[in-house]
């Protein structure tokens, strides 16, 4: 692996799950990397919420499963057979490493442009859904990605395009037919050309979208819960070095992380029915949704901070995010003066 000064800091992409090449704690990494995309926490998030699993989301047809365990582990696959690779073992125990090593994320430009036609979540599920999922990415411990636009829910596709020239260019388009030939024979002319300019131009985002009611709110969420997160768990991040304990039955995502003499404590209802609120245990001081009554509302998220030493985060809690609740929290303008544009990354 190349070392460096230009490789420290920088994420890796490994889709062999090495363990053993993350040092998120040790500076400089000497070699290692700080932390690596998870596509582990993609593809499962992906599949319960589109029900989509052919090639390789064949490997997270269990996907509460698998969700528990890149929440409370890292990785979903830690050496087991991954039998999109013809059952070949795949990953190392991600257990021990801080929550730091591991980037999460529901949508980013590789999972999005791999489609045929490029849709986003927005176009594949229905916004109550995405808007709890991303709750639980922007609560939970390990640095989350927001795929641009997703701060408020853009529509744009975002289809693979490319400007070869010559033979390569010939290669990349006629691998992609035969790559997506299902998709070639159902839509045909609907999936756009790679070379083509006018594909490159389907991906720009509309910055006047924003003045739409609905992508308002959706922004306004999405700034409150980066508040929620600078505030309340970022601060935490530092003594969260070991595992958590995540169950995900039922639809109920139960969720705690140690972190030194604090926890972090998640609680979700990701149906489309109420849920009973779990019995006999202990919510720590609110700091996402208030105190999660008997029943959970649909689509329903909950945090808060297990400890006797943590004073002040009732007074200033922020309200649970739920679709029919309008969230306000205003931060200014972004940057580039684009109001309300928030910090986004990509791969």
């Amino acid at each position: 692996m190349p070392t460096g000064p230009l490789d420290r800091g920088r994420p890796l992409e490994n889709d062999d799950n090495r363990a053993a090449v993350l040092a998120p704690e040790q500076n400089p990494p000497d070699g290692r990397y700080r932390a690596q995309w998870n596509d582990d926490y993609h593809h499962a998030w992906h599949v319960f919420l589109t029900g989509e699993d052919a090639g390789y989301y064949s490997d997270y047809k269990d996907a509460g499963k698998y969700i528990a365990r890149t929440l409370s582990e890292g990785f979903a696959y830690q050496g087991e057979p991954s039998p999109h690779r013809d059952c070949r073992k795949r990953g190392e125990p991600s257990a021990g490493l801080h929550r730091a090593a591991f980037v999460n994320f529901l949508q980013n430009h590789d999972q999005i442009g791999n489609r045929p036609i490029g849709e986003r979540l927005s176009a594949l599920v229905k916004p109550e859904k995405i808007e709890a999922a991303l709750a639980v990415l922007l609560l939970q411990p390990s640095p989350p990605m927001l795929f641009m636009g997703e701060e408020w829910g853009a529509t744009e596709p975002f289809p693979f395009f490319c400007d070869f020239k010559g033979e390569l260019a010939d290669a990349v388009r006629n691998g992609r037919k035969r790559e997506f030939a299902d998709a070639y024979a159902k839509h045909g002319g609907e999936i756009p050309d790679p070379l083509l300019q006018s594909t490159r131009d389907l991906a720009v985002l509309d910055w006047k979208a924003l003045e739409q009611p609905e992508h308002a709110e959706k922004l306004a969420a999405t700034r409150s819960l980066l508040a929620a997160r600078k505030k309340f768990i970022t601060p935490l991040l530092p003594a969260m070095v070991s595992a958590g304990d995540v169950t995900f039955e039922q639809e109920l995502l139960v969720a705690r992380w140690p972190a030194g003499d604090k926890v972090l404590m998640l609680l979700a209802n990701l149906s489309d029915k109420p849920a009973p609120s779990p019995s006999g245990s202990t919510w720590g001081t609110p700091v996402w949704g208030g105190t999660p009554p008997g029943d959970l509302p649909p689509w329903s998220v909950y945090t808060a901070i297990l400890s006797s030493s943590f004073p002040g985060a009732s007074e200033t809690s922020e309200p649970g995010i739920q679709i029919s609740q309008s969230l306000h929290l205003d931060s200014g303008p972004g940057p580039s003066g684009r109001p309300g544009m928030t910090k986004m990354g990509g791969n």
